[in-house]
């Protein structure tokens, strides 16, 4: 749960930089991540359909494949023994 929230943060992040309040509402931040990753986009960015996929292009699917890359590798390196030294 911590990693989809952190996901969208970063989104929400990344689009408060890229651009301004008056394209996307600021109001919209937390369906942003989800709307790119479910294809489901009502008009998010300029009251347009699709627009926030053409605005902020393939971030969220990489900052989702890295993270369960990410989780992934802490998971099989925190179950193996650690050998003394």
């Amino acid at each position: 749960m911590g990693a989809l929230l952190l996901l969208d943060a970063v989104t929400a992040v990344y689009v408060f930089t890229a651009l301004p309040p008056e394209r996307a509402p600021r109001h919209n931040a937390p369906l942003w991540y989800l709307s790119t990753m479910s294809w489901w986009d009502p008009g998010l960015v300029d009251g347009a359909y699709r627009q926030l996929e053409d605005s902020i292009k393939m971030l969220p699917p990489v900052l989702t494949m890295y993270t369960v890359f990410l989780l992934a590798v802490v998971a099989v390196t925190a179950s193996r023994p650690r050998l003394a030294a």
